[in-house]
């Protein structure tokens, strides 16, 4: 099994309001990233919200009450969110079901990012067996990261003032699969409205 974590807990300081509710081919963020990774194939989301809560909430239920009945998607509030990235995928990695043997740690505010996306690295973590898989376009890392339910104990117990799940990367770098993929869209965030009009708004 294989599950995945949303992060939508941030402040969106730059942009003024939550990204989550932003729109790309006339759905939200949120709603459009948990389309695309139920498309893929994942069987369990954690969708961690914190600075906009209630409005992440309402736009979630709205289009995916049935999974939330079925416990497909679970809504985690992180209320330390001003901690940082690290607070929120600890939220999330606390509440995977047991069965899962790896996870994603997807953002939000990463609209391009595909189904297709998510099965490829799911195909490649299968095969190599490696506890950490990722994209790499032109040498840079991109988004999402799949990781080894072996490795949750280590992300539990790191300083809440991480960044995220880099010093992993650093760590066991001999359990690292890198999938080389064809466009820059696990690298493309929207941090603010100047961001949205280039890539999005017409």
């Amino acid at each position: 099994m294989i599950s995945a974590i949303l992060l939508c807990a941030g402040e969106s300081k730059r942009l003024g309001g939550p990204k989550a509710l932003l729109t790309i081919d006339s759905k939200t963020f949120v709603r459009n990233a948990i389309e695309q990774i139920f498309k893929s194939g994942v069987e369990e989301l954690i969708l961690v919200t914190g600075a906009y809560q209630k409005e992440v909430e309402i736009e979630v239920h709205k289009y995916f009450d049935p999974l939330i009945r079925l416990a497909k998607i679970k809504l985690i509030h992180n209320q330390e969110y001003k901690a940082g990235m690290m607070s929120s995928i600890q939220k999330g990695v606390k509440s995977i079901a047991p069965e899962a043997s790896a996870f994603f740690i997807a953002l939000v505010d990463l609209p391009f990012v595909s189904h297709a996306d998510y099965q490829n690295l799911i195909k490649e973590f299968k095969k190599t067996e490696k506890k950490l898989v990722r994209g790499r376009f032109k040498g840079q890392a991109t988004h999402p990261v799949l990781i080894s339910t072996d490795l949750k104990k280590e992300i539990l117990v790191a300083p809440v003032d991480d960044k995220g799940c880099a010093f992993l990367f650093k760590k066991y770098p001999a359990e690292i699969s890198w999938h080389e993929v064809d466009s820059e869209r696990g690298m493309l965030d929207i941090d603010s409205m100047k961001d949205y009009r280039a890539h999005i708004a017409v």
